[in-house]
């Protein structure tokens, strides 16, 4: 029987006769028969090899897979330098990979010639995305032994003569791309993504491990993150491993965000979702975001049920693990959530305090021998919880002084509270339907949402002009600073007449070195406020396309939503969709897969939230097409399986199973006549365009709802469509200027069309396209002889907030 067959035969044992044996044999774990006379050659003394590595490898994978110790990765002060501290891992494959050093690993990622020499060529830098710091096995012929070979005639072959085996450091680029250039930002959106998987990325080999993710772009590092990849060593399928994972990623990045709100004096309170959008079921907390004296907490969502309650410290690692089965807590979902945040200390100081807060030894619950009472210790502290709301509320007098104590007695630890995630007190309690049968009113959905939209364009746009403020602040400074330093060396050391002057230029550029750390600080303070801004709107945004059921139930909230006629229309109103035909086309599709087929509405409203506006005369035929050939999850499945539109873009064009007409087919490839020729910027503020032809959809992107607004670029585009060379020159400064300038940048490109000077004005926003204050100057500056008007030129200087 050779190796590699598998057969079925008789058992010869005599209890067993008409007994079937099936058995499964591996040719890896196959060993040589050995025995007096026979001939040994190279491949029996391998298959032996093979075998021992096999059942090695067997055990590894019965164990786990993840990391088991050390192989800490640091990212240096400057950036320059990758260090792997020595440890032990064991790979999916099974492979046990171990840095042994005495010191730790250090890459130098500024060296383009090690680069280049270590992948023979291959890279020469890094380009923009995400990297997984790895470290895989490797094995390196040594020495050379003789051989001989069997024919004389024969040359002689090299032949190493032995294999080391060892681990070497790799970064592997990841398909998904980096989401945006500030680090919080980008770590908060990355943790939805790549913590939901519990084992490595797809892009990394099972002979390899994950240690970290190291964001490159223009060839130079930027930040490192060492929990978004790295999973401890643990067997498969372990409870709460999800959960669990987010935890450490979610320490990792409050880390970082309160070492950032240190560096820029930010000691004060602030909300969670302005940093992320996963909290673990079970954590930690800043003590600045509770003031217990009033009742108060600002960091979780209004929505959520908050109390606080001191615990004993030997129960709170009991409370939190309990808690940590519970799912975590999504913030851009809107869900209600209740949450008790707590208060550890010994079991003196929690008697003392529950006594005076009125709770009695006799009260707690305690358990019947062999009895398990679900989240007992979280029962035992009912009696003991203050309720906290997003505001102020002045609890009584007495409970006031205690609290004030306990606040004294928790802070003199690290600042942090610890907070855990309750079941739903539904089920444990029936409290909900007490509290409805009291006559608890559901909150009418919320018909403000315009005026927030408002609000937060005008917060968006203050945002983008404190930046632009502070950059050319810090310009100015940087140019005083260059000013003070060459004086400095043109004073030269020429004797003591010049000490003095050379001691005030010295203080001199020590102010203001330290003005350009502040400026540089203010900088980074301002793009994340006009991200947040960014955020905040796209979420206003979606809240008009939901509607609020009494059980905040979203798959019943999207049916009668979709039922509803009004509710309909204004969710393609606020999608931006215009024409009139595809308008009721789209109506028609919602309307009758709510009333006929709800799981196919779900799987629409699916599918909607990732295809942009810009796609809406591609999506609502496809989808169209998919509803009637009963293709919407095999639809679905793509649209959720790509990593961004380009790839969803490329698989519809290429599925011939969806059976979409030629010319969607086409428009999905980018091609025909419903080709996509807008697109958005990552993220900006500006919409990057490749082309005017679709202008309400340009407009729409870049922000602009004034009717005004968009009846003087209506009237531009008039003017100028006649001109290939002026319709070039507005196309271009459409993609490089923000849309903040919109109410006056297309009335100032129709005169300067006029005049024969749209090529200067582009000329002059191109150069100051990364300064709005400057380019406003300049165009105020250069006004007549870009033909703009003296009224026009006012509206400049009024949005750039004067010079």
């Amino acid at each position: 029987m050779s190796n590699s067959t598998v057969v079925f035969s008789p058992s010869t044992l005599p209890n067993l006769e008409d007994a079937k044996k099936v058995g499964s044999l591996d040719p890896r774990l196959s060993r040589t028969d050995y025995f007096d006379g026979r001939l040994l050659t190279a491949t029996d003394l391998i298959r032996d090899q093979t075998y021992v590595d096999e059942r090695v490898l067997e055990v590894g994978r019965a164990l786990g897979s993840g990391v088991v110790r050390g192989l800490a990765v640091e990212l240096s002060d400057d950036k320059r330098y990758l260090r792997i501290n020595p440890g032990l891992a064991i790979t999916e494959s099974g492979r046990v990979l171990e840095v042994t050093s005495e010191k730790p690993l250090e890459i130098d990622l500024y060296d383009r010639a090690l680069l280049i020499n270590l992948n023979s060529g291959r890279y020469r830098r890094f380009k923009r995305g995400l990297y997984a710091v790895t470290i895989q096995y490797a094995e390196l012929g040594s020495d050379s032994a003789e051989s001989y070979p069997a024919d004389p005639t024969e040359k002689n072959e090299f032949q190493y003569d032995s294999f080391v085996e060892g681990s070497e450091v790799t970064l592997t680029p990841l398909s998904y791309p980096l989401p945006s250039d500030n680090e919080l930002v980008s770590r908060a959106s990355l943790a939805q993504h790549f913590l939901r998987n519990p084992g490595q990325p797809h892009e990394v080999s099972d002979q390899a491990i994950s240690l970290g993710i190291l964001a490159m772009n223009n060839d130079r590092p930027q930040w490192l993150d060492t929990h978004l990849l790295r999973r401890p060593m643990r067997p498969e399928h372990i409870t709460a491993a999800w959960q669990l994972d987010i935890n450490r990623h979610y320490l990792e990045l409050l880390d970082t965000v309160m070492q950032q709100r240190t560096s820029r004096s930010q000691d004060g309170e602030f909300s969670a979702k302005q940093y992320f959008h996963l909290l673990p079921p079970a954590g930690v907390l800043p003590m600045a975001s509770v003031d217990p004296s009033k009742s108060a907490q600002y960091y979780f969502p209004e929505n959520y049920e908050v109390s606080i309650s001191p615990v004993r410290y030997e129960d709170l690692s009991v409370i939190q693990s309990e808690s940590m089965q519970l799912a975590p807590l999504n913030l851009d979902k809107g869900e209600a959530a209740e949450i008790i945040i707590l208060a550890p200390m010994s079991n003196l100081d929690f008697m003392d305090n529950a006594r005076r807060l009125g709770f009695s030894p006799e009260e707690e619950v305690i358990a019947k021998e062999g009895e398990v009472i679900p989240n007992y210790w979280l029962h035992a502290t009912d009696l003991l919880q203050l309720r906290l709301a997003a505001d102020s509320t002045a609890p009584t007098d007495n409970a006031t002084k205690v609290w004030n104590d306990i606040w004294a007695l928790i802070g003199k630890g690290n600042g942090m509270l610890h907070y855990v995630r309750r079941p739903a007190r539904a089920a444990e309690t029936q409290v909900s339907a007490v509290v409805l049968a009291h006559g608890f009113k559901i909150p009418d959905p919320d018909n403000s949402i315009e005026d927030q939209l408002v609000a937060i364009k005008v917060e968006r746009d203050e945002a983008i002009e404190n930046l632009a403020n502070a950059g050319e602040d810090l310009q100015e400074c940087k140019t005083e600073l260059a000013r003070a330093i060459q004086d400095l060396a043109d004073a030269g050391s020429s004797g003591d007449e010049q000490s003095e002057k050379i001691a005030e230029l010295e203080a001199t550029i020590s102010g203001l070195t330290n003005q350009v750390s502040t400026l540089t600080s203010q900088i980074d303070g301002f793009k994340l406020a006009a991200e947040n801004a960014i955020e905040k709107l796209a979420d206003c945004q979606v809240k008009l396309q939901e509607c609020q059921n009494s059980q905040n139930n979203t798959d019943t909230g999207i049916i009668t939503c979709l039922r509803d006629p009004i509710c309909r229309k204004g969710i393609l109103k606020y999608r931006g969709l215009k024409d009139p035909v595809l308008f009721d086309r789209a109506n028609e599709i919602l309307s009758k897969t709510a009333e006929m087929s709800p799981e196919n509405s779900k799987i629409i409203w699916e599918i909607l939230g990732d295809i942009p506006p810009t796609h809406d005369k591609l999506i609502w035929p496809t989808l169209e097409v998919a509803v009637n050939e009963g293709k919407l999850d095999p639809l679905r499945d793509i649209v959720a399986g790509s990593a961004d539109l380009s790839q969803i873009e490329k698989k519809i064009s290429e599925d011939t199973t969806l059976n979409l007409p030629v010319e969607v087919v086409e428009g999905w490839a980018g091609k025909g006549d419903l080709a996509v020729n807008v697109l958005l910027d990552g993220g900006g503020t500006a919409g990057t365009v490749s082309g005017l032809g679709d202008l309400q959809t340009v407009l729409d992107l870049r922000g602009t709802r004034d009717t005004t607004v968009r009846t003087e670029a209506a009237s531009a585009i008039d003017v100028i469509k006649t001109s290939p060379k002026d319709m070039k020159s507005a196309e271009n400064i459409i993609k490089n200027v923000s849309g903040s300038f919109d109410s006056v940048l297309w009335l100032s490109i129709e005169m300067a069309s006029k005049t024969g000077s749209l090529q200067e004005l582009e000329t002059i926003m191109l150069n100051n396209a990364d300064d709005p204050k400057l380019l406003a100057k300049s165009v105020v500056e250069n006004s007549a002889v870009l033909g703009i008007d003296a009224g026009t030129a006012d509206r400049w200087t009024s949005l750039a907030g004067g010079f």
